[in-house]
């Protein structure tokens, strides 16, 4: 499986050992303010999450990745790309633990996934998607270059589309 790395970042397939760093990831409520229903997921629920995760990889060859710190391996967060909620293009997808905010890590996680997307797997379009308020979110979408398309109905709410072209396709 595809281990990638930036300046300061190793992003590395989800495993089944970092269900406790996903645990905790999940557990607070500020990370999950603008996730899913924006309720923090316990212990059982984040085990599905992980397995789903872990079966997107065995399906696809690709997936959600861990993030972690290159300089002593600690775990971030995680940031991917796939087929998560049923669209026609694959979903770029990212969270970071709040100690990891501020940081620039999750747009340089990001950017090395995008870039796995369409050089290795060669994907003509990512979509991201976010609440409106998540406004740092969104901030990364845009300093990935990705572009407006809409507002849509996801997971129950508002949430805005944005949409970004492979440039070698």
């Amino acid at each position: 499986m595809t281990v990638l790395a930036t300046n300061r970042l190793l992003l590395r397939p989800m495993r089944e050992s970092d269900l406790d760093d996903l645990c905790a990831l999940y557990a607070d409520p500020e990370v999950m303010r603008y996730l899913g229903n924006g309720q923090p997921r316990d212990r059982a629920e984040t085990g599905e999450r992980l397995r789903r995760m872990l079966a997107h990889w065995d399906r696809y060859g690709f997936g959600i990745w861990a993030v972690c710190d290159r300089a002593d391996g600690r775990y971030l967060g995680r940031c991917g790309y796939g087929n998560l909620h049923d669209y026609p293009d694959m979903e770029l997808a990212y969270s970071l633990r709040r100690a990891a905010w501020g940081n620039g890590y999750c747009t340089e996680a990001a950017r090395a996934v995008v870039r796995h997307a369409f050089e290795t797997t060669k994907l003509p379009r990512l979509m991201a998607v976010a609440q409106p308020e998540n406004l740092a979110s969104i901030n990364v979408m845009r300093k990935l270059g990705m572009t407006f398309q809409k507002v849509m109905t996801f997971d129950g709410g508002d949430a805005v589309l944005y949409t970004l072209d492979n440039p070698a396709l």
